[in-house]
């Protein structure tokens, strides 16, 4: 072999050496490639979007609050008027058993509330219903005993009243939003400590008084009036979150202010336990005052007086 052919075979080798060493990496930097190409298929823009789109509906969602509430008035009394016939009751605590058996027939209330995002507005409605009924005897001398066989000494009375009233308005709420739950707001234990709401709206109230009357000489006699009053309504509540699923509540509300002869009020404060997902038990006291009297026009008196209080228990559904 001449020399110029070695030189030239010097000069080649390291050409074809870099060129087998391109040829096995190759493969690797394909491969690589297939792996980009993968991961840029595993999120999509329209994915990214999808997610985006997921978040701004989850923080424009709004909140609801469904919450029955059994009540149960261990003290209860007023009196009642139709006519010329009048009668006071009058049962407290001693009386308990008494009261649900002869006077207390139904009670209920309950609430169903919808608020923005940020819970700060909100709106409300109410309902509220108590029915009770009662029986009394009494006797009448006369100032002539004979006269008895033509005029009536003992009489029988059932009085039965009926009130319900609903209402709905709207709500402000008031929180410090920097002690604001930092993973989410899904219901009012999240808002911090100190919780504040105000509301108004309009009331409407109904008032029955039914009145069945017997003597000892067969007479009977039927007296019943109902009235329906529109009113404005204010309340304001206090909510106490002391720990994420333990919380106190005050509320009050007042209504009627006098319009058509109606005035009503209610206090209620108690406990509210966050026991399973967004479903809290409620247990507190309740105080609720109505009166209602007004001269109608064919000058008879209709009227009802009821003070009414006891403890109820809830229970709280929000989504």
């Amino acid at each position: 072999m001449s020399t110029e052919m070695v030189i030239r075979a010097l000069l080649v080798s390291p050409c074809i050496l870099g060129m087998i060493l391109v040829a096995s990496t190759s493969p690797t930097l394909a491969e690589t490639a297939t792996e980009s190409q993968s991961i840029e298929r595993k999120i999509t823009p329209f994915q990214i979007a999808q997610t985006d789109e997921t978040n701004v509906s989850q923080s424009n969602r709004w909140h609801f609050l469904i919450q029955p509430y059994l009540y149960l008035p261990v003290t209860i009394y007023g009196d009642t008027n139709v006519g010329r016939f009048s009668k006071d009751f009058n049962s407290d605590f001693d009386d308990i058993r008494t009261t649900v058996r002869e006077n207390l027939d139904f009670a209920f209330f309950g609430d169903i509330q919808a608020w923005t995002p940020n819970y700060h507005i909100g709106i409300i409605a109410n309902i509220d219903y108590v029915s009770l009924s009662g029986n009394d005897s009494f006797n009448r001398s006369l100032r002539y005993p004979r006269l008895d066989k033509y005029i009536p000494t003992e009489f029988d009375v059932k009085v039965d009243n009926k009130l319900w009233s609903g209402s709905i308005g709207a709500a402000y709420r008031f929180y410090d939003e920097t002690k604001v739950n930092p993973e989410g707001v899904s219901s009012e234990f999240d808002l911090g400590l100190l919780v504040f709401n105000v509301f108004t709206g309009v009331d409407v109230t109904s008032v029955t008084n039914d009145v069945d009357l017997s003597t000892n000489l067969g007479g009977e006699a039927s007296l019943s009036e109902s009235k329906t009053v529109v009113s404005p309504m204010l309340g304001a509540q206090l909510r106490l979150n002391f720990t994420p699923k333990l919380a106190l509540v005050t509320t009050g509300s007042v209504a009627g202010f006098g319009i058509s002869g109606l005035t009503k009020w209610s206090a209620m404060s108690g406990i509210d336990w966050m026991f399973s997902g967004n479903t809290s038990l409620g247990i507190g006291y309740r105080v609720g005052y109505t009166n209602y009297n007004l001269d109608l026009n064919n000058g008879k008196d209709f009227g009802l007086s009821i003070n009414q209080n006891g403890p109820y228990l809830s229970l709280s559904f929000r989504f």
